[in-house]
């Protein structure tokens, strides 16, 4: 326990019975791993990345388009 005696539970759940507003997280962007822009302008898919890199599809697809990338449309081209 910090020196004030009271854990950070408790501290936080007083103050939000009292109505404070309490600041957001600080979301702490990583970057993309060496090598997945360009494997993604390649052709590989989200899925695969997120495979390959051991990330979740959603983590994989952020860190793309937090990269500046245009994402292709899901789904498959049709073949014609």
């Amino acid at each position: 326990m910090p020196e004030s005696g009271f854990s950070f539970r408790k501290v936080r759940t007083t103050l939000h019975e009292a109505g404070v507003v309490m600041r957001p997280p600080i979301r702490r962007i990583e970057p993309c791993p060496d090598g997945m822009v360009n494997a993604y302008r390649r052709g590989d898919s989200i899925r695969t990345l997120a495979t390959r890199f051991d990330l979740s599809y959603n983590v994989t697809r952020r860190r793309l388009l937090e990269a500046g990338v245009q994402l292709r449309p899901r789904g498959r081209e049709a073949s014609g």
